[in-house]
């Protein structure tokens, strides 16, 4: 669902309250010390968002809120302020998921490291293409994004975002890919069906050492789970070792940090 709000002069406050309240269960999987102590400060400092790492932070919270269509990312940061109900919501729940977090985070590599995403974080499918600059680095809203792969030309890097168990009723015969974990350090990933080896983005993914891009991993091991949309653990940076096929391409990435062994058994048992 789009959370498109009408101008904030003709919206009932306690209206607006409710309807971001009821979407502040999109921040439940939340589970790295950076971002929670990031959401904290862009909720209770009154500075304006800032055009360095806080920016992408306060793009992965507003299109938390508004995946699609929204009142633009200062006007939005500004309006979950001005909502103390909501803001105190927030911040209990992120209290919560700071105490109760389990993972190991750790920055990207190389220029990546000036992202806010972390490997084996939890990320929705908004966060992380927020947090790579799409909807203020490059064009585009991360809401609108349906395909399993994105090219961000700003970070020079492709975000390939994996669903394990794939259902017939939400995938085409075209997109039930074979995506797979070999072993903790290799995966088994499968292109779209149009790419071919020969092709600019085939290339690109052969060649991305030699052209200075990234490639980074995202999996989940279903679309839905327990808290509904299930989020994607970031698996980090990962490097081409070779490749088979065309259209759709058959490729192994070796991951740069080993996948955690829950994820692993979750990847292994799609094959």
């Amino acid at each position: 669902m789009d959370w498109a709000f009408p101008s904030s002069r003709t919206v009932v406050s306690s209206d607006t309250d409710d309807v971001l309240l009821r979407r502040v269960g999109a921040l439940t999987h939340v589970d790295d010390p950076d971002r929670i102590q990031a959401y904290r400060e862009l909720l209770k400092t009154k500075e304006p968002v800032d055009n360095g790492v806080n920016r992408l932070y306060a793009s992965m919270l507003y299109y938390s809120f508004w995946p699609s269509e929204g009142p633009g990312l200062e006007q939005g940061i500004e309006m979950i302020r001005s909502r103390p109900r909501v803001v105190e919501e927030i911040l209990r729940l992120l209290e919560f998921l700071h105490i109760e977090s389990r993972v190991n985070p750790q920055p990207l590599p190389g220029s990546l490291g000036m992202t806010p995403l972390r490997s084996h974080s939890r990320y929705s499918r908004e966060e992380l293409l927020a947090g790579l600059g799409l909807g203020t680095l490059d064009k585009g809203s991360p809401g609108s994004i349906r395909e399993g792969v994105k090219w961000l030309p700003s970070m020079r890097t492709d975000a390939l975002m994996v669903t394990l168990k794939k259902s017939e009723a939400d995938y085409s015969p075209t997109t039930m890919y074979r995506d797979f974990a070999i072993n903790q350090d290799a995966f088994h990933w499968e292109s779209q069906s149009t790419t071919s080896s020969a092709s600019p983005t085939g290339r690109r993914y052969i060649e991305h050492e030699a052209l200075g891009t990234s490639v980074v991993l995202f999996v989940r091991r279903a679309k839905t789970g327990d808290i509904g949309t299930e989020p994607y653990t970031c698996l980090g940076t990962v490097r081409f070792d070779h490749s088979t096929g065309s259209r759709p391409m058959q490729i192994v990435w070796k991951l740069d940090r080993e996948m955690p062994v829950e994820l692993f058994l979750a990847a292994k048992a799609a094959a």
